[in-house]
């Protein structure tokens, strides 16, 4: 169950300036009024922290856990955009159009969570000529980023896309070719655009080559080369059974 919690990592906003460089930007007064009207809230694994088509009246900052950002397509089918790790601040484009989330943001692990009243927000951005370049230059970042993930999700089979899935995790989120995750397989399917089904077979794929090392929720790449090549090419290159 979600709590509001007084919390001393989002109550004084000043703790942002030290964690998070684009809050280095900010002056102590810039830093209060970004910090009026914020709270902070506790949500366990597996809850909802933000919902696809509600109204987007906060900036939401994760202070610490993980959660995943995604797109609900129908028949409950979704699309893992993004896995957000703590300071990293969820700007939702809607705030700017048409004042709605464009997507949900699900908590992988218990996390506390920071909202900050978007107009409170916005007043930063108007004064702050250097905050508000670096806002856009994120939201930039990150508008390319899913470009990117678009494009390979629909050029690539389902190895390729698994592989870039699990270098993703490695490179991007823990920081480790050996890593222990709360994502289930369903989280890869939803990474990787697949069933289930699909990515247990293919990990069973990547384990029988000597790819990666496969235990419930523990994940180990034993060969970074091997699946950086399964993501180029798409495939695992198997022998050549007409030369044995």
């Amino acid at each position: 169950m979600t709590t509001n919690i007084n919390d001393r990592r989002c109550i004084n906003c000043e703790a942002f300036s030290e964690k998070a460089p684009i809050f280095k930007l900010l002056s102590r007064l810039e830093l209060a009024v970004i910090n009026k009207d914020g709270y902070s809230v506790k949500y366990k694994a597996g809850e909802m922290i933000v919902k696809q088509g509600t109204s987007a009246t906060h900036i939401v900052s994760l202070v610490d856990g993980m959660a995943k950002i995604l797109l609900e397509g129908d028949f409950n089918r979704n699309l893992i955009l993004k896995i957000l790790k703590p300071w990293q601040i969820l700007g939702s484009p809607g705030i700017h159009s048409d004042n709605r989330h464009p997507y949900s943001v699900i908590a992988i692990e218990n996390s506390i969570v920071c909202f900050i009243d978007r107009e409170n927000f916005k007043k930063v951005l108007h004064r702050n000529a250097k905050f508000a370049y670096a806002f856009i230059e994120y939201l930039s970042y990150t508008s390319v980023d899913n470009l990117n993930k678009m494009l390979n999700l629909t050029q690539k089979n389902m190895q390729g896309r698994l592989a870039d899935a699990l270098i993703y995790l490695s490179n991007f989120v823990y920081a480790d070719t050996s890593f222990s995750s709360q994502l289930s397989r369903q989280d890869l399917a939803d990474l990787s655009v697949m069933s289930k089904e699909n990515v247990s077979r293919i990990l069973k794929e990547f384990e029988n080559s000597n790819v990666i090392k496969y235990n419930h929720n523990k994940l180990e790449i034993i060969s970074s080369d091997k699946l950086t090549e399964i993501s180029l090419i798409g495939k695992l290159n198997q022998p050549d059974k007409s030369l044995a």
